[in-house]
This record gives structure tokens, sequence and C-alpha cells, in this order.
């Protein structure tokens, strides 16, 4: 039985020392409001008149000074949620841009729930709990929520009774095997990443792997959805438990970005004959925007080599993101593909074509 909002009490201690955010002096409160008012003002800002330009380059500059000074949290409305976040977060921004941002992972969910009532998600690499908002959205069921940042998580634990019942958090950065990582982590635009360091300084990071997370969550073992957002160490992770996959056979939701692989000493393309081995057979693909792009047999080598090809090199600017099917599921597949293409031809309808390159 599902019940509250819960944590693991030994994964995470907040005490004075490294609670985060701190207890709020007055002029850390003043601060909050005035971030709360820049992020407000920064959304609703044009660029049509001249004097809309400089009001539009003083908010930057307050952002980034605020950010440089302690980077206070502020609230956005996010798919109904108000979700706490630093001010740093570029979150507000993507969705500002791109209105459908995120949404297609809620659409599949729904989908796979429609075939598996009692589903459940894993979340591996919650960040501050966007993707859960996005997933709750769409449905309701029981979420894991994995975040290893300290800063991040300590985000995720304010935001998470906002989400609702039934959800659980894990204090854990995820890899392809347990023990200490020799790196550090940086953190970038509302994103956090390991660093790996060549030099030994002490500072090793845990990490433990995706088996023996579920070894503490018992209820998630069975959990027929997933999703991967480990900034370049989704492939490592996936290739590290292809027998759990074959045994829990979840759909699949992951980053494949080719400009990650070298700095990571991954051979990324292999994923695509692991999965086959775990029984994997179908996998539709995204651009990094949220766009449909294609759905192909993970046995058409040709057609991933391009696919590859074409995202690599890009600066992580520019990659795609990949759902994949067992072929218990290649059912999902074929309703999942039908309703993108759909989904997205409408919006292309009601929004216009897309504007002609100026020349």
């Amino acid at each position: 039985m599902w019940v509250g909002v819960q944590f693991q009490a030994d994964r995470i201690a907040l005490s004075p020392s490294n609670r985060w955010p701190p207890p709020l002096s007055n002029l850390d409160m003043l601060t909050t409001r005035l971030a709360q008012t820049v992020i407000n003002s920064l959304l609703r800002s044009s660029t049509t008149t001249r004097y809309e330009q400089c009001k539009l380059k003083l908010l930057r500059k307050a952002r980034r000074w605020l950010v440089q000074h302690g980077d206070p949290l502020i609230s956005c409305s996010f798919d109904g949620v108000d979700l706490l976040m630093p001010l740093s977060h570029e979150l507000p921004f993507y969705r500002k841009s791109l209105p459908d941002y995120g949404t297609n992972l809620g659409r599949i969910v729904r989908h796979v729930q429609g075939k598996y009532p009692d589903l459940a998600f894993i979340d591996i690499g919650a960040n501050i709990g966007d993707t859960l908002a996005t997933v709750r959205r769409f449905v309701r069921l029981p979420v894991l929520g994995i975040e290893g940042d300290d800063r991040f998580f300590a985000v995720l634990q304010l935001n998470a009774p906002r989400l609702g019942p039934d959800v659980f958090l894990e204090k854990s950065f995820i890899s392809h095997r347990s023990g200490l990582f020799p790196g550090s982590v940086e953190r970038q635009s509302g994103t956090a990443r390991l660093i790996r360091s060549t030099e030994n300084s002490g500072d090793d990071l845990k990490v433990k792997t995706l088996s023996g997370v579920l070894a503490g969550h018992a209820s998630f073992r069975g959990a027929k959805m997933l999703k991967v957002d480990a900034d370049g160490f989704d492939i490592s992770i996936l290739r590290s438990e292809l027998e759990l996959l074959g045994r829990m056979r979840p759909v699949l939701f992951f980053e494949y970005d080719p400009y990650l692989f070298p700095q990571n000493e991954e051979d990324g393309f292999e994923i695509f004959g692991n999965l086959q081995s775990a029984g994997y057979r179908q996998a539709i693909f995204y651009e990094n925007n949220g766009d449909y792009l294609l759905t192909a047999e993970l046995s058409q080598v040709n057609l991933l080599e391009d696919l590859h090809h074409f995202y690599e090199g890009r600066r992580s600017n520019r990659y795609c993101d990949i759902c994949a099917f067992h072929s218990d599921d290649l059912d999902l597949c074929t309703d999942v593909r039908l309703a993108e293409i759909d989904y997205f031809r409408r919006l292309r309808l009601e929004n216009g074509p897309p504007m002609a390159p100026s020349t």
C-alpha cells in the first residue's frame, strides 16, 4: 500500500551546518523577494521596444548578481505545481520558449498506465522534481525520485509535498557500480554533473547502482517505467543493469548525447545491441526539445548509426531522448508512435506553418 510522502531517513540529514536553503535572515528574505520579482519580470519581458530591451538587459544583470551572491530560491508554476528552484535554474525559460518542453514523457507515461494500471515510475536524476510534476499532470501513480546532489535534493524535499501523495525520495548518485567515484559535482544552469578527476583529490563521491537503491525500495522493484537523466552516464547505468532490465522490462526513457560519450570513456552506440540482448526491440526518438523524430527497430544498425553521427560534436546543444520498448510492449510502442504523430500534426496545424528562414 502506498502511503503519503516518504523519505529514506538515512539518505540525508539536514543539520544546521549543511541545510540548504539555510534559515533566512531579514536580508535573506529581502534578497529572496527581489529574486522573485526579477524572475517574474524576466518571464513577462519582451523585446518589442528599445525601452523593453534595456529593461531586459538590466534584469539579466540583476539575475546574474543575485545568482553570484547566494542564488536564492524562487517559485515558478510548472505543470500546475508551484515548484521551488534556485534562481540560476533555466527551467522557467525552457518552458517559456517551448511550452511543450518535457510533456512527451507525461504522454508516454499515460499510455503505459493504460496497459499497466498499477504502474510505478522511477526517476533517476530527479533534480528539483520537475519531471515528477509533469508526470503527475498526466497521471497519478507512485514515483521514486533519485537525486544525488545535496542542493537539488534539498529543494526536491521541499517540493515533494507539493507533488501530492505517493512520492518517495532517495538521495544517491547512480552509477554502473557502487562505491566511490573519483571526481566532483559541477552545477550549471539547473543541472548537476559528475566530473571525473584525473588526480586523487580525496573528495571522492559515494555512488550506488540502481539495483542497490531498489534493495531499499521493494515497492518499485516491479516498476514498468524508468527515466534516466544522468548527464552522460545514462548509457553506463543502463548497460550495468541489463539483467535487472530483463527481469523488470520497464519502458525506458533516457538521454542519448554522443558529445558526452568520450568524456565518460563510453562507446554509447553499443547500448542498442545491449538493449536487444535484454529483450528490447523498438524505440521512439525525440529531439531534445521534445519534438517527435522517428520510431525505429533496434536492429536497424545503419539508421541508428546515422542518428548517432547526426548528433555527434554538437556540444550538447542538440541531442536526442530515446524511449525504448521491450518485446512485451510493442503494442505500446505502436500506440505511442501513432498518438505522438497525431499530437504534433495537430500542434503544428494550430500554430501555423513554420517561419521561413531569414535571408
